[in-house]
């Protein structure tokens, strides 16, 4: 007797897990927290279909009771395959075992309800029809600064310094320290990044006691003093300094 109240146990255990197997709980949509209004297209929702409802998906329809109701709760004005020129895969993965991705199955949908995006999507989540159902999200370019050499810097497309500028242009509170061959305070594209020590202003005193006198403009290492310019004429340490700090988006130059 235990053994078979034990087994039955076991049993509805195992439907029940099928059962949660076969029907997951719907997904929950939350906008990203980093996303504006300008980032996505208002009442617009892209979507796709699971699969197993391949043989419902037409050009501008979903055949599905439970599809058409949620589109129709949130108001739907259009809907369309968004890769209309797509092939469904004939194969379910590639010679690497990598899974096909089937574009047949996206739509955007268009809206004109009160709800908000989130809203809305969640109205489609909840139908367990979709196997996402996302904001469609607008790209924009990333900066770029008007300094008429910048084109032509290689560094700044292998550090990624475009996508840099998309977060932070900089900080004048950050400073770079460079020891090179000196540098041009003069500069067009230097004069107005270069820090200056007014711990120490130019008096015959070393005001700040670090050990140098009048080192207001940096202090030259190699020859000991307070003037920071190459006067030889070797260009290396201007070359850094513009890599580094040039002044950005001035129209002249280069871009730091």
């Amino acid at each position: 007797m235990k053994l078979f109240k034990i087994s039955a146990v076991a049993i509805a255990m195992a439907f029940s897990l099928q059962a949660f197997t076969q029907n997951p709980a719907p997904k929950v949509f939350a906008m990203p927290a980093n996303i504006k209004a300008s980032d996505v297209w208002a009442n617009h929702i892209v979507v796709k279909l699971k699969p197993a409802f391949r043989a419902n998906a037409l050009p501008a329809q979903i055949n599905i009771s439970g599809a058409q109701s949620a589109l129709s709760a949130i108001g739907s004005t259009a809907l369309y395959r968004k890769f209309p020129h797509a092939e469904a895969p004939k194969t379910a993965y590639d010679a690497y075992g990598r899974k096909y991705a089937d574009l047949t199955l996206v739509y955007e949908v268009e809206y004109s309800s009160a709800l908000t995006l989130t809203e809305a999507i969640n109205r489609l989540l909840a139908t367990g029809l979709f196997e996402y159902a996302e904001p469609h999200y607008l790209p924009h370019t990333c900066f770029t600064p008007n300094d008429p050499q910048a084109a032509s810097q290689y560094h700044l497309s292998r550090i990624s310094a475009q996508q840099g500028w998309d977060i932070s242009k900089g900080d004048t509170n950050t400073v770079i320290g460079i020891t090179d061959t000196g540098v041009d305070p003069t500069h067009s594209d230097l004069s107005t990044q270069i820090k200056k020590n007014p711990a120490d202003p130019i008096n015959g005193v070393d005001d700040d006691n670090d050990g140098y006198i009048d080192n207001y403009r940096g202090w030259d290492l190699g020859e000991d003093d307070n003037n920071p310019t190459n006067p030889g004429g070797e260009a290396h340490g201007v070359h850094v300094s513009g890599l580094s700090s040039a002044a950005t988006h001035n129209s002249n130059g280069i871009a730091g």
